[in-house]
C-alpha cells in the first residue's frame, strides 16, 4: 500500500526541523558585551584640556580660578565676559559675568594650549599637491580621505578642485576638532585661484596646439612620402624602360 505525502506533512516536516535546530543552536554562540560604554574608553575632555594651575585644582574653565593674568588660557589669550549684549557699559554687570578664554587667532581648545593648522599653508599645498592628498594629510586625515584622494589621484581633478575652493574661501575643519587659522583673505583666494585655473587653460591649450602642429606635420611627410613614391613608379615602369 502507497503512502503519499501531501505538502501540509512537509511543511510540518520543515517546521519541525527549524524548530529543533533553533533550540539546539541556543547558546553555542555567546554574543560579545560591553564591560564599559565606549564613551567612558576615550580620553576624559576634562583631561584633555584641563587648566593646570598652581595651587589650583583641574578645572576646564581657567577664567573662574584666581591666578595671575599671564597664567590663564595658557599665555595664548584673555579671559573675556560673557554677555548676552557685548556693548553693555555697565562696570558691575560685566564684573560678575561668567568668563572665558578668548584665544589669539593662532591657538584654540578651553585654556588656548592647542595650536591651529595654518589656512595658508593648507591652501597653498592644496593648490600643488591636491591631487596627491597631501592637503587631506597636512589637515590629519590620513584615511580615508587622504588615501582615496590620493589613488584617485584628486578623484580625476574633481576632488581637487572641491577642496581647493573648500579650503581657500573658509576656514575648515581639522583632524583635531578645530578649525584652521583664518588668514587667508578672500581677494587672495580669488585672485590665486583664478591665477591658477588661467595657467592651466594656458598650459593645455599650448600643449593641445603643439599636438595639433605635429599632427599636421607628420600627416604632410605622409602625403609627401606617398607622391615621392608615385613619381618612382612614373619615372620607371615597364621592361626595359630607361631610367631618366
Amino acid at each position: 500500500m502507497n503512502v503519499q505525502h501531501g505538502p501540509k506533512t512537509s511543511r510540518t516536516l520543515l517546521i519541525a526541523g527549524v524548530a529543533v535546530s533553533s533550540v539546539s543552536l541556543q547558546g553555542c554562540v555567546e554574543v560579545p558585551r560591553h564591560t564599559i560604554g565606549y564613551w567612558q574608553t576615550q580620553e576624559s575632555y576634562l583631561k584633555a584640556y584641563k587648566a593646570d594651575l598652581p595651587g589650583h585644582p583641574l578645572v576646564l574653565n581657567p577664567c573662574t580660578a584666581e591666578s595671575p593674568r599671564y597664567l590663564q588660557c595658557g599665555g595664548h589669550g584673555e579671559c573675556q565676559p560673557w554677555l548676552a549684549d557685548p556693548n553693555v557699559d555697565n562696570a558691575t554687570e560685566v564684573a560678575s559675568a561668567l568668563k572665558f578664554c578668548q584665544c589669539e587667532e593662532a591657538w584654540a581648545d578651553p585654556n588656548c594650549e592647542t595650536p591651529r593648522k595654518s589656512q595658508q599653508l593648507a591652501f597653498l599645498i592644496s593648490m600643488f599637491g591636491g591631487f596627491f592628498g597631501l592637503d587631506q594629510l597636512y589637515l590629519g586625515f590620513f584615511f580615508p580621505y587622504g588615501l582615496f584622494k590620493l589613488l584617485t589621484l584628486g578623484g580625476l581633478g574633481v576632488w581637487w578642485v572641491y577642496d581647493l575652493v573648500r579650503i581657500g574661501s573658509s576656514p575648515v575643519g581639522a583632524a583635531n576638532s578645530f578649525k584652521v587659522m583664518n588668514n587667508v583673505p578672500h581677494w587672495a583666494f580669488v585672485l590665486s585661484a583664478t591665477a591658477l585655473f588661467v595657467a592651466l587653460a594656458f598650459v593645455y591649450s599650448a600643449w593641445s596646439i603643439q599636438r595639433h602642429r605635429v599632427q599636421k606635420q607628420r600627416e604632410v611627410m605622409m602625403l609627401q612620402a606617398e607622391g615621392a613614391a608615385i613619381d618612382s613608379q612614373r619615372r620607371f615602369s615597364g621592361y626595359g624602360s630607361t631610367l631618366a
